[in-house]
């Protein structure tokens, strides 16, 4: 079956017999779809004897890569002699040409960074006028982005206050409470940690204005009047019409001990205990609204979060990758530029080592080609001339890039005893590394 590859149908034609460099006409027999395939990407190719079997002895010598810089070159020149290596290695600064000045290629990208440095500045170009032609766009993003942070910042801001507020007071006046013994008003824990304990602190509210917030507090909650009579209250807070009064909940097994701990208290922990009482019922009260507004910036802001999205996620990430690309770029221009000749030289022949590895199944195809010379073409029904007084290939590409391990070769030798038409078929392949095994002599 015929593949879609490089294939090539060779035709092997001995008739002598039939006179001298008579015409003879050949047909590619197979479905319409193989001999389209054929015609259209096809040619005949006569042999050169001496040649062909030139190349198989070349193909047929083992030969490593020299080690030395002279035979690395000298490899080189008669590897980029052969027209198919400069066509497939056309890329390449050693193998796309015959002639090669290696010594001042190495000079050149030492003083100059050659090609190298020109590849970094082309690049260094394209992403800096990415960069400038989207400037103003993200320029006016980055400003209402700025402005909504803005806002959102001040938000946080105050919640931080609020919080810190009431955390640095709560602690300051727990600070009063490490002089005395926790047995002594039979508490689990240390005093100062009971007292630092956020659930220390409590409220009573009402809609009305309240004259006195410890009578207050102790009417309202009779169940547990004489442990109430024992808290520290903090000034009357008012918010969004309603009343709170605040207060800090003395530790202690009963009431008699809650009072007797606060009897011994100072009156600057009773003070700092008022003021802890005051930042709790700021921070309880403020805090929900806040982060209801912090949350709901982007929402009562469209018009800023419109802008912001005039300039994407993706194309911020372009944006990010186009900056990145620049400092890379500029660390390797000044690596490339600081590097010595010696290392320069060196990596150059590493580089041109690795490429004529790469080169050697090409030059050797490229010398199989080179063995040969175009005699007709494949006309669209599949029919070809030839003349009987030489060998011929008929060559079929069918890639872009000639690749020797998908070629195939289809063998038919004709006698003195065949008609005047000689008849190829798809069925009749061997594989190209089988091609050395032939003889047309």
């Amino acid at each position: 079956m015929l593949k879609k590859s490089i294939v090539v149908i060779a035709l092997s034609l001995n008739l002598a017999a039939c006179g001298g460099g008579d015409p003879i006409a050949g047909k590619v027999e197979g479905n319409g779809q193989q001999v389209a395939l054929i015609s259209a990407n096809g040619a005949v190719y006569k042999i050169d004897n001496s040649k062909f079997e030139n190349w198989k002895a070349t193909i047929s010598k083992d030969e490593q890569l020299p080690d030395s810089k002279a035979g690395l070159l000298a490899l080189r020149d008669k590897y980029a002699s052969v027209e198919l290596v400069q066509q497939q290695f056309s890329d390449s600064d050693f193998l796309s040409k015959p002639e090669l000045d290696f010594e001042n290629y190495v000079k050149d990208i030492d003083e100059t960074g050659g090609k190298f440095v020109a590849e970094i500045n082309e690049t260094i170009q394209k992403s800096q006028q990415y960069l400038d032609s989207v400037a103003t766009q993200k320029g006016r993003s980055d400003e209402a982005k700025a402005e909504l942070d803005k806002k959102k910042q001040a938000l946080s801001s105050q919640l931080q206050a609020l919080d810190e507020a009431f955390s640095q007071s709560r602690a300051k006046a727990a600070t009063y409470f490490i002089k005395y013994d926790k047995k002594e008003f039979r508490v689990s824990n240390e005093l100062v940690k009971e007292a630092s304990r956020e659930t220390r602190y409590g409220n009573k509210s009402d809609d009305k204005p309240i004259e006195d917030c410890r009578e207050f507090v102790t009417s309202s909650t009779w169940l547990f009047r004489d442990e109430a009579k024992t808290n520290v209250y903090g000034e009357q807070y008012e918010h969004e019409g309603r009343h709170y009064c605040p207060y800090f909940q003395m530790p202690g097994y009963t009431p008699d001990e809650k009072a007797k701990l606060k009897a011994k208290l100072p009156q600057a922990a009773i003070d700092e205990l008022r003021n802890a009482s005051g930042a709790y019922i700021r921070q309880l009260k403020s805090s929900p609204q806040i982060k209801k507004d912090l949350a709901r910036v982007d929402r009562d802001n469209p018009q800023l979060v419109e802008q912001v999205n005039s300039f994407g996620w993706r194309e911020r990430q372009r944006y990010n990758r186009a900056e990145n690309n620049i400092r890379y770029a500029e660390d390797e221009k000044k690596r490339l530029l600081a590097m010595p000749a010696k290392l320069i030289e060196a990596d150059s022949l590493k580089l041109l080592s690795e490429e004529l590895e790469k080169a050697k199944p090409i030059y050797e195809l490229g010398m199989f080609y080179d063995a040969m010379e175009k005699a007709s073409d494949i006309q669209p029904d599949g029919t070809f001339t030839v003349k009987t007084d030489a060998n011929y290939l008929l060559v079929i590409d069918l890639m872009d890039k000639p690749n020797p391990r998908s070629t195939q070769v289809a063998v038919m030798r004709v006698s003195d005893d065949d008609e005047q038409i000689v008849t190829v078929t798809t069925d009749d392949f061997i594989r190209y590394s089988s091609v050395p095994q032939l003889s047309f002599q």
